[in-house]
This record gives structure tokens, C-alpha cells and sequence, in this order.
């Protein structure tokens, strides 16, 4: 059968333990005692987004403890977090240039991380004296995403490895 735990479980102060008061449990679907007889508990949990978690080599142990008639077992799983890590490169015209004359620029983001990067947002204002040139943003690449207009320009996802290439003339 399954036990579903909602309020009942308490959260340490430091929000790292969580415990759980069954009381008396008998789990014999079978009507018999043995090995075979379980009770899953399954913890959802949110790893923070801060600089202790986004180490490249960051591995996560989780260990769970049951306690029971005077008893004690241990179970331990681990995994590694995985996070996006991003780069961007512009290309942009050197030297001097003719006033009217369109100047043609370009930027890279390439996904460097081991996690895939979800909703990213990319904007390259221009200087105040360039003007954009109507319908010249363009970008290509294994991502998907729009350019609506020049301030929005969306990826919604870029897997590792993967790169956006944005042009645009001014």
C-alpha cells in the first residue's frame, strides 16, 4: 500500500534533515512476515543555485537512516550536479568606418557547462549614434529561440556543446 506523507514530516532548523514519525507499522500484503515486506519513502528536493553547488566536480550524498525496534539501517545515493556554463564572443568591426556605411556584427554563445541552459535571454544594446537595420537580426545554430526584436533575443534551450550564432547590422 502506499503511505503518503504530507505535513507529518518534520524539517531541522538547519533544513537539511527531514524526519518522518510513522508510528506502529505491519506491512504483510502477504499475511506473512518476511524480507520481502517494504515501505518506500520517496523525498523530493531542490538543489539552491549557489556558488557551493556549481562546482564542476560536484557530487551530492544523500543518506537516509531508519530506525526501528531498537534497530538502525543506512542507506546512502549520490549525484552530481550539472549546471550550464556560458560563454559569449562579439565579432564587431575594427578601425574606422564611413559615416551611412552598415556595419555587420556577431556573437557566439556556446554552452560549456554539462547541463543544458533553459530560457536565456541575450541583449547587445547599441551605442546611441547606430541605428539597427530593419530585419537584419538573424542567428543560427542548434538552439531554438526568437528575435522578436533586438532587445529580446530568447533561446529557450542550448545543450552542452551546443552554440547560437547572432548577426545583426547597424
Amino acid at each position: 500500500s502506499l503511505i503518503r506523507v504530507g505535513e507529518s514530516g518534520v524539517i531541522s532548523g538547519d533544513g537539511k534533515t527531514a524526519t518522518f514519525f510513522f508510528g506502529k507499522i505491519k506491512n504483510t500484503p502477504d499475511g506473512v512476515e518476511n524480507q520481502g515486506d517494504r515501505i518506500v519513502i520517496r523525498v523530493t528536493t531542490l538543489v539552491p543555485d549557489v556558488p557551493a553547488n556549481t562546482a564542476a566536480d560536484n557530487n551530492v550524498i544523500n543518506t537516509a537512516t531508519a530506525t526501528f525496534d531498537g534497530s538502525t539501517t543506512t542507506a546512502t545515493s549520490s549525484l552530481d550536479i550539472i549546471e550550464p556554463v556560458l560563454t559569449i564572443v562579439k565579432t564587431a568591426p575594427l578601425g574606422t568606418v564611413d559615416a551611412g556605411a552598415r556595419l555587420d556584427y556577431s556573437f557566439v554563445i556556446t554552452n560549456t557547462g554539462d547541463g543544458t541552459a533553459f530560457d536565456v535571454t541575450v541583449a547587445d544594446p547599441l551605442a546611441p549614434n547606430l541605428t539597427l537595420v530593419p530585419g537584419s537580426i538573424s542567428y543560427t545554430g542548434a538552439a531554438s529561440g526568437t528575435a522578436g526584436s533586438f532587445a529580446d533575443i530568447l533561446i529557450t534551450a542550448l545543450a552542452p556543446g551546443q552554440s547560437v550564432t547572432v548577426s545583426y547590422q547597424a
